[in-house]
């Protein structure tokens, strides 16, 4: 747990939301990265469209490699922070995540539910929060079919998400969060962004997640991977 993760949620206005109950404080540190552009999520850090267009890619530490997890990313600033009628919007829903035994490394074992559509903010609606919510699956997740809270991913489909209600039904136990802001154009040097300016930060962050028993080729790995 880093006191850090839950002082930041609040400050976003993310904890103490139906997504986000404000008991929540992080067990893991996830980190989401967008290989091809070189871009990563860092707490409330800003980020563009053409940044995060291709399906991201995650990494966490666990002592607990049997279990599965899945993420879900949603946007609850639809279509705007001052009017939230269409919010949560759905971005992802990704079961079936594993973590090789002392690694930091993700596979993926399971079809995404819901497949990553890409921050596209309409103009002038502002800053948008996209959040990355990682869970510890007691199963798997159900069938489209059998969800009582989603019935497909055309567009209009993924507006008003019900997290909370689809976690519960799936059997899901939130862990871990993290998530980056997104207007419709180029980075607005908001100060409403929330991340850490020192990505020394990052490295403490991690450092403070990894288990006893990794082996320090283990730690030197996951500090290069939280260093961007």
């Amino acid at each position: 747990m880093h006191s850090r993760d839950s002082t930041t949620l609040e400050k976003a206005e993310i904890l103490g939301t139906p997504y986000v109950p404000s008991s929540f404080r992080p067990q893991v540190l996830l980190q989401v990265n967008f290989p091809s552009t070189g871009a990563s999520v860092q707490l409330g850090n800003e980020l563009t469209p053409a940044e995060t267009k291709e399906t991201p890619v995650f990494s966490f530490v666990t002592e607990d490699t049997e279990s599965s997890y899945a993420i879900l990313s949603f946007d609850p600033d639809a279509p705007s922070r001052e009017d939230q009628k269409f919010g949560p919007w759905r971005h992802l829903i990704q079961g079936g995540l594993k973590v090789k035994p002392e690694s930091t490394e993700v596979t993926v074992t399971e079809e995404s539910l819901s497949p990553w559509v890409a921050p596209s903010p309409g103009q002038g609606t502002g800053l948008h929060r996209y959040c990355f919510a990682l869970y510890k699956q007691t199963q798997a997740l159900l069938p489209m079919v059998e969800q009582a809270h989603i019935q497909g991913n055309e567009r209009p489909e993924r507006r008003t998400f019900k997290v909370a209600d689809f976690a519960q039904q799936n059997g899901l136990e939130l862990i871990g969060f993290n998530f980056f802001l997104v207007s419709d154009g180029a980075r607005t040097g908001d100060k409403k962004a929330f991340a850490n300016d020192s990505s020394i930060c990052s490295v403490m962050m991690a450092f403070s997640f990894l288990p006893h028993s990794f082996s320090a080729r283990t730690v030197e790995e996951w500090s290069r991977r939280a260093v961007v």
